[in-house]
């Protein structure tokens, strides 16, 4: 039994030995191809776009895109896609950058002991690049299988026995269809040739019409001219610019059968940019759809959809943050006096300075009385009137409202260029005021508080008529110009 039990062992690990070494034959089997690689970071074929007459890439299932180049007057390299009538407007850029992917190639591994083509994707290639040379010869590169580990994929080019990998772009990039290609590019409208933009949004119905001007280096100004004459602010701006020079996100196949469901049989908004000449550009979009507006134009044969990062909610923005939202906008170098009247008391405010109220020789008296009086802290109420009298706001609209002309509080700025406006406010309800701008109803009201609010020791909380009696209130108690804000905080009837 002993001898037996010596002889059991050797018997036992010999069959283990057995054992383990047809899996490890197996695994290799299964990983022959890996195992065989030879790592070789080389490039194994070059040709730059400007030696290529044409670059085509063919599926094993027969399908083909294909691009042939000329070259221009100027001498720059232009490329089209063939068999397609000039229906569709390529992006330059796009394949300038899928031709220098596919026309050159550098190796990340030599495989030395390949098995079968087929193995590889390669005996009938997954994908066949045909490039063809402006001296006339022609090479076929071949690309195959995806790797084991994901990255890379297999290659072979006509005549070279030799099998490649090369990064998984490469077959990537030809896999690429006409849509990839097609520029994004929808508008690109020269703003000095825009005379207005109509922006309608469903949801609240909101209309308006847009004027454009530019200044002598072509930069847009924009201004409400319809149903209120006002000027646009900066954000809002960003989004007229964004869609007179339109670039979209991607395109989506939508048949006439879908447009309810991408929401564009009554489009949530719409763009109208009317040219010098007439021509008008339609842009109609839907609401957001999983961060994409889906639309069309009509300069453009098909859908398109936008990111709505793009535009950071520039399409949802409130009327009033659309506009420049104070009654009157000026700096204190453009005026030289304001005047105001309510409830028979009424004020001269008289303004001085080349560049700010901040400089040192710059002068204001109300009514001929010097106004720069200061707090302990330095704020001069000459400064803090000025510009309460002009950031009074908008609180909102009423289009619709046809109010008598009849004021109960005026305000008129002079400018130094001899221009007048003068803003009137009739009574509305028992908290706001409609708006009257050089006798013409505005559109606009305001709130009490931006005319009568009294903000204690917060300058900058302040009505305008409260203001203006404020700023009276420390030129008559002054002690060696100095006159601090009173705690409390009340409200001045009006």
């Amino acid at each position: 039994m002993r001898s037996l039990k010596k002889l059991l062992i050797p018997i036992i690990l010999l069959v283990a030995l057995i054992i383990a070494t047809a899996v490890g034959l197996k695994l290799k089997g299964n990983s022959a191809v890996e195992t065989s690689e030879t790592q070789a970071n080389f490039g194994f074929y070059n040709v730059s776009n400007a030696e290529i007459q044409n670059l085509s890439v063919t599926s094993k299932e027969g399908d083909n895109i294909s691009f042939s180049s000329t070259i221009d007057e100027s001498g720059t390299q232009i490329w089209t896609l063939d068999n397609d009538d000039g229906l569709i407007d390529i992006s330059q850029v796009a394949v300038i950058q899928y031709v220098s992917i596919l026309s050159s190639y550098t190796s990340t591994a030599i495989i030395s002991d390949p098995a079968a083509l087929s193995e590889y994707g390669l005996e009938t290639p997954d994908y066949t690049v045909t490039i063809t040379k402006t001296d006339g010869t022609v090479d076929n590169i071949y690309v195959g299988g995806i790797s084991y580990d994901g990255k890379n994929c297999y290659c072979m080019v006509e005549g070279d026995p030799a099998l490649y990998l090369v990064a998984i772009v490469k077959r990537e990039n030809c896999a690429y269809t006409v849509e990839n290609f097609r520029s994004t590019e929808i508008l690109n409208l020269s703003y000095d040739h825009i005379d207005s933009i109509e922006f309608i949004r469903n949801s609240d119905e909101l209309d308006i019409t847009i004027d454009c001007q530019t200044d002598e280096n072509g930069n847009p100004d924009f201004s409400v001219i319809s149903p209120f004459e006002r000027e646009t602010n900066g954000f809002f701006d960003s989004t007229l610019k964004f869609f007179a020079k339109l670039n979209v996100s991607g395109f989506a196949d939508i048949t006439p059968m879908e447009l309810a469901q991408y929401r564009l049989d009554e489009p949530e908004y719409t763009f109208i940019y009317t040219l010098n000449n007439g021509t008008a550009y339609t842009i109609e979009l839907s609401s957001n759809m999983g961060g994409f507006y889906y639309g069309s134009c009509n300069s453009y044969d098909g859908y398109f959809k936008i990111d709505t990062n793009y535009l950071e909610g520039g399409l949802d923005l409130p009327l009033l943050n659309m506009i420049d939202n104070d009654i009157v906008s000026f700096e204190a170098n453009e005026i030289s006096s304001i005047e105001g009247s309510y409830d028979g008391d009424s004020f001269v405010f008289d303004i001085n300075c080349v560049e700010n109220m901040t400089e040192a020789e710059a002068t204001a008296t109300l009514n001929l009385r010097n106004a720069y009086v200061q707090t302990t802290s330095g704020r001069t109420y000459a400064a803090f009137l000025f510009e309460n009298l002009v950031t009074i706001e908008i609180g909102g609209t009423d289009l619709n409202a046809d109010p008598e002309y009849d004021p109960v509080m005026t305000f008129t700025y002079f400018t130094k260029d001899y221009s007048t406006t003068t803003v009137d406010f009739t009574v509305r309800d028992t908290n706001s005021y409609y708006v009257f701008i050089d006798g013409e109803y505005s559109g606009f009201y305001v709130f009490a508080d931006e005319l009568f609010h009294y903000g204690g020791e917060d300058s900058y909380n302040y009505g305008a008529w409260s203001a203006y009696l404020l700023t009276q209130q420390a030129i008559d108690n002054a002690i060696n110009n100095i006159y601090d804000m009173p705690a409390e905080s009340e409200t001045v009837e009006g």
